[in-house]
């Protein structure tokens, strides 16, 4: 999913101070994306993840640093879409037939439970 407004990208800022020399590796998958406003405008850009891998050098081998790139057969679209009054009514008066449903059946527990134990009471 997209980041949130505000949140950086997953290396920016990144430092590392390394013990001694180091083979450094960077897994890169890289998914490109398009977003769909609703005056049909579309903005592409890609979105990345990263993990690193660092281990000491072992003896007969140079400090290196690698970069690995994964780029999948695959694109994001989001499209920016609103949803009518209509439809918020329809989901309101749902909400509002749930909880009457709900109350009675709690309703009908209540008053059956109440009502057994009046008549265990009075035999």
């Amino acid at each position: 999913a997209p980041r949130e407004r505000g949140e950086p990208p997953p290396l920016e800022g990144v430092k590392r101070e390394l013990k001694g020399p180091s083979l450094v590796q960077y897994y890169l998958k890289i998914i490109g994306t398009d977003v769909e406003f609703d005056n049909h405008t579309v903005v592409s850009y890609n979105q990345y993840a990263a993990t690193e891998h660092i281990r000491p050098v072992t003896r007969g081998s140079l400090p290196s640093l690698h970069f690995f790139y994964d780029t999948p057969p695959l694109r994001l679209r989001y499209t920016e879409q609103h949803k009518t009054w209509s439809h918020f009514l329809v989901n309101v008066c749902a909400m509002a037939g749930g909880i009457f449903t709900v109350m009675g059946m709690l309703d009908s527990v209540a008053y059956r439970s109440a009502f057994a134990r009046r008549s265990r009471g009075k035999g």
